[in-house]
């Protein structure tokens, strides 16, 4: 039998960390294209799947001013076979501004031309606002890493068999920094015995890459977490957080659920 329980005592340093995924996530959602300038501070997010009910929508995000969101299925067109797509949008658009903690949007007159490859993984764009006190942004960049699956099929193996140092090299600079390798196998080797060990992670949603308004990519994931507690099934859920760090997605923190 399989009680649900929340650990919230027994498991506050795994909490604290992050916690994988199963790597079972069925790649069958709608392509979103994900790009960052660091240089310039801007970001492009773009739906360019024909199948997706969103398709040739997209949100240009800008360092400071907040993101713009747009376009339609008139705006984009497919490239060649392979080739890419194009985005001209002329419109009105949604400004959320960035010093808004409201998320109130305004309507914005927007130009929007974009070119993205996705074979290179590489996109430009330029936007400019047309409306009052409007300004105009340029954005030249590689795409995010697509390799979100596999870093959750590694830190679930990691976790599952107990490897923590492999956990350990997985993790975001905000858990290392803070903590040295045998101080955190000490810990949760500790708490291992007493809140018993992970037997499976089960994951119940997909990852969405989103980019923030400080300027940084990350995506999030529910899991449940079964553990084997002197021979009781437990389980807990939790929200998986990861965030790019020198072009490699690493374990950012985890929160009950």
């Amino acid at each position: 039998m399989i009680h649900r329980v929340r650990l919230v005592v027994g498991v506050a340093l795994l909490a604290a960390i992050p916690i994988g995924v199963r790597a079972a996530i069925q790649p069958s959602f709608p392509e979103v294209e994900h790009f960052l300038d660091t240089s310039r501070g801007t970001a492009l997010t773009v739906h360019s799947d024909p199948t997706d009910p969103e398709y040739g929508t997209f949100s240009f995000s800008i360092s400071g001013v907040g993101t713009y969101a747009g376009g339609n299925a008139q705006s984009i067109r497919q490239k060649a076979a392979g080739g890419g797509v194009v985005i001209n949008f002329k419109g009105e658009s949604i400004l959320f501004p960035e010093s808004d903690a409201s998320l109130v949007g305004v309507v914005r007159r927007i130009i929007m031309n974009a070119q993205v490859g996705p074979k290179e993984g590489h996109a430009t764009a330029s936007l400019a606002d047309k409306s009052e006190r409007g300004g105009s942004y340029q954005m030249v960049s590689h795409a995010p890493p697509g390799n979100a699956k596999q870093t959750v099929s590694m830190v679930e193996a990691a976790l599952e068999s107990g490897d923590w140092a492999a956990l350990y090299s997985l993790s975001s600079s905000t858990l290392t920094s803070a903590i040295t390798l045998e101080e955190f196998i000490s810990e949760l080797t500790a708490q291992e015995a007493d809140v018993g060990s992970v037997i499976a992670v089960d994951v119940l949603s997909k990852p969405e890459i989103e980019f923030s308004a400080h300027g940084m990519w990350f995506f999030s994931v529910r899991v449940l977490i079964t553990f084997d507690v002197d021979g009781t099934l437990e389980q807990e859920e939790f929200v998986d957080y990861y965030i790019l760090e020198a072009g490699e997605w690493r374990l950012w923190f985890s929160a009950v659920d």
